[in-house]
C-alpha cells in the first residue's frame, strides 16, 4: 500500500483491523484528534503509544498500527 493516499473526509475516519489495532480520527474545530479504539498492542504517534484519549495531529505526524506506518498531511 506504500504511497496510497486515504483521505479524511468524514467526522470520524477509521484505521486498522478490529482485535489487532485500531484508531479514529475525527475532525473538530481545533483541528484533527487520533485516538486507540481497539486492539492489545497501542498504535503510535511518531514513536509514542497513543491513549484512549484522542490526542491532536499535527501536518507530518507519522502514525504506526500494527507494523503499518503512515503520515498524516494536511491539504491546502
Amino acid at each position: 500500500s506504500a504511497g496510497l493516499e486515504v483521505p479524511v473526509v468524514k467526522a470520524v475516519t477509521t484505521f486498522g483491523k478490529p482485535g489487532v489495532a485500531v484508531v479514529s480520527v475525527s475532525h473538530r474545530r481545533e483541528g484533527y484528534f487520533i485516538g486507540h479504539l481497539d486492539g492489545e498492542a497501542p498504535p503510535t504517534l511518531n514513536g509514542d503509544p497513543i491513549g484512549p484519549d484522542p490526542v491532536m495531529l499535527s501536518n507530518h505526524d507519522v502514525v504506526e498500527i500494527a507494523g503499518t506506518r503512515m503520515l498524516f498531511q494536511l491539504k491546502d
